[in-house]
């Protein structure tokens, strides 16, 4: 079963995130795509300067029988590059793509709901994503994120769950606004104190004192509390799937089974209920 599939049927995938390796390397790409071989559905790669681009990297995991999601960016890209790598995508049949403006903010021929219009026209894939930022202040981000719905994107995708109760109302207004359209939540075990400190600074939020209270009362504590992120967002009704993303570029296999132990503990929590 595809990974759009699951999410139609409400099967609740997992989905999972990793960084390619600078050049074109299997072996790494494949260790890093397998870390939750297990439990994943799908493994989306995300877009970075200076590495194998995130389209390369699908096409590779595609000929391993690994179902890709490809991170197409379009922060500072001409029309002509985004077509030929639509092109390219098409050549192949990739159908899962995640339309986001990516690192590079400079302005580009297309926005990212006018290169979701051209997807529709010229791929016809299986699933649309969108990026939404539920920390984002912005008082025009649902007018950004209604034009990127009307052109077709079918799924939304959230930055990094630090403080469920901030998305659940989100994503209840966006429900209620769109109740067609489906919400994967992002969810990442932070285990250090520094990693916190470094993704408040990446998302640009402020500080979480409570949180990084409970972070560095320990890897236990920490643990315990992606349990319970990850419990709340499985438990959640407005939430349709789990992407999971590690702090480290290339984790140690510890790790997934760690996030694999979280995720049984909130399957096996929300079968019981």
């Amino acid at each position: 079963m595809t990974f759009a599939k699951e999410l139609w049927d409400g099967n609740f995938p997992i989905t999972l995130e990793i960084t390619p390796p600078k050049t074109s390397k299997p072996t790494v790409l494949l260790r890093r795509a397998s870390l939750l071989k297990s439990v994943s559905s799908a493994v989306n790669i995300i877009h970075r300067p200076n590495r194998q681009s995130s389209l390369a990297a699908a096409l590779e995991l595609q000929k391993s029988h690994i179902e890709p999601i490809w991170h197409l960016t379009v922060g500072g890209k001409s029309r002509n590059t985004i077509q030929t790598e639509i092109e390219n995508a098409q050549a192949v049949g990739l159908e899962n793509i995640l339309c986001l403006l990516g690192d590079n903010t400079s302005k580009g021929d297309l926005k990212v709901h006018e290169t979701i219009t051209l997807l529709r026209e010229k791929l016809s894939p299986s699933l649309i994503a969108t990026a939404f930022d539920q920390y984002q202040e912005k008082s025009n981000k649902y007018d950004i994120l209604s034009r990127k719905i009307t052109a077709g994107a079918t799924c939304i995708w959230t930055q990094p769950v630090l403080e469920s109760k901030k998305l659940q109302k989100e994503a209840e207004r966006l429900k209620s606004t769109y109740p067609d359209t489906l919400i994967i939540a992002m969810a990442m075990p932070l285990i250090r104190g520094d990693q916190l400190a470094r993704i408040t600074e990446r998302l640009k939020i402020p500080e979480q004192p409570n949180l990084a209270n409970r972070i560095n009362a320990g890897e236990n504590e920490a643990w315990e509390v992606f349990d319970e992120t990850v419990l709340n967002l499985a438990t959640s009704p407005y939430i349709d799937g789990l992407a999971i993303m590690t702090f480290e570029t290339d984790p140690e296999p510890q790790i997934g089974e760690r996030i694999i132990t979280s995720l049984k503990l909130a399957k096996n929590a929300t079968q019981g209920a």
